[in-house]
């Protein structure tokens, strides 16, 4: 298949979020095409990725959940009338960000009784790049420059991650920290 041929068919396949690039720039009269094989393994390595990207979008929502959690258990403790109240008014809202309950987060850690005698500011930097990194799939677009599949995003500009195994594992060992640390201080907090 010819570069516009495959453009397309991820176009149809994946939307917006994921588009093939020409993987070298064609001069005129030269041509570069891709096996209907090498097709069927951008596609399939496409798929995976897109559903990569679906698993960090719903382990963000997780973090976000838990430390709204860690939050209402910090204030109320065991009072679920007044708890219940405060996380459907203030905590579900779009205008309590997970940026928001981070830093109260970072304010209950310094001042809160249960949790001011540990350093958590690693624990917060995690968070924080995790978020960095969900914001960049939500936002960004995947583009393959032949089979080497890139994330584009804008950061302070044009940024763009190669996707490579190594990667992908990284965002998701770090995502089974933070979630083993955050389920701790939740437990630590609850009971």
């Amino acid at each position: 298949m010819k570069p516009k041929e495959i453009e397309q068919k991820f176009k149809d396949i994946f939307g917006a979020f994921i588009t093939f690039a020409n993987p070298v720039e064609i001069k005129p009269g030269e041509s570069w095409e891709l096996s209907k094989e090498g097709l069927e393994e951008l596609i399939s390595t496409a798929q995976e990725i897109n559903r990569i990207r679906g698993s960090i979008l719903t382990r963000a929502v997780e973090i976000d959940s838990i430390l709204g959690m860690i939050i209402k258990y910090s204030i109320f403790g065991k009072d679920t009338e007044n708890s219940d109240l405060f996380e459907n008014l203030i905590l579900k809202t779009n205008f309590f960000s997970t940026m928001d309950k981070l830093n109260v987060f970072r304010e209950l850690a310094k001042r809160h009784n249960v949790l001011k005698n540990n350093d958590y500011s690693h624990l917060l930097a995690e968070i924080k790049e995790f978020m960095n990194t969900r914001n960049k799939f939500a936002h960004g677009k995947v583009v393959f420059k032949g089979k080497e599949p890139l994330l584009h995003y804008y950061q302070k500009g044009d940024k763009e991650d190669g996707l490579t195994r190594e990667y992908l594992e990284t965002i998701s060992n770090s995502f089974q920290q933070i979630y083993y640390e955050l389920v701790k201080i939740q437990w630590l907090l609850k009971s």
